[in-house]
């Protein structure tokens, strides 16, 4: 049995109740990141580097375990159901920004394999911090008291399934492509500066946070 664990924002396997979840339910697991152009194109040069980074590290820990990080450019809408057909389950930890949201849901729409989502990217899932009343906190002390009273529990172990040692495309190396070209020029003391931002591979002109 094959279980795919889906990395965004959780490129980490200490306390990440996805990776714990399927290495526990299955004998193999795929560890795969898909690089978004949507995202990878918008990083700039600060968030481009650090993501590859981190990529670079995920990897070097699945390697220690005899496996690699599939890295696969591409939609994550095109990718995850060519990438999951031989599985079994698959798992990752929600994403709560709006993009994600959409994605995640045309993602599930797509697949006929489980599902299994957790919450490894927030420390309480979104809305479990309410007043007594039921209602969203509207002052930041009483919010922080009460978030520091919700029980916090460490999901199990991860268990002992072997991991997929196909890179796919490899950790990107470089720098994303600029998404800003300035443009200036200077007649006297008038200087002006134009930015364009570069389109996305779906032709639009957008830039989103990773």
């Amino acid at each position: 049995m094959t279980g795919v664990v889906w990395f965004r924002r959780d490129l980490r396997l200490f306390d990440n109740p996805a990776w714990s979840a399927a290495t526990r339910n299955h004998d193999r697991v795929r560890a795969l990141f898909v690089l978004d152009p949507n995202l990878w194109h918008a990083a700039g040069p600060h968030r481009g580097p650090q993501l590859a980074a981190h990529l670079r590290a995920l990897d070097a820990q699945l390697a220690s375990r005899g496996g690699r990080l599939k890295v696969v450019a591409g939609s994550p809408e095109a990718v995850i159901p060519a990438e999951v057909v031989d599985a079994t389950g698959v798992y990752w930890n929600a994403d709560y920004s709006p993009y994600a949201t959409r994605r995640d849901s045309l993602v599930v729409g797509s697949l006929e394999a489980p599902v299994h989502q957790f919450c490894g990217t927030v420390v309480h899932p979104p809305g479990s911090v309410v007043s007594g009343a039921g209602r969203p906190y509207r002052v930041f002390t009483p919010f922080y008291r009460r978030w520091r009273a919700v029980p916090l529990e460490l999901g199990p172990a991860p268990g002992r399934a072997t991991v997929d040692a196909d890179p796919g495309d490899g950790v990107p190396d470089t720098m994303p492509p600029p998404s800003r070209v300035w443009r200036g020029s200077s007649i006297g003391s008038t200087a002006t500066a134009k930015i364009e931002i570069a389109p996305t591979s779906t032709g639009r002109r957008a830039s989103r946070s990773i």
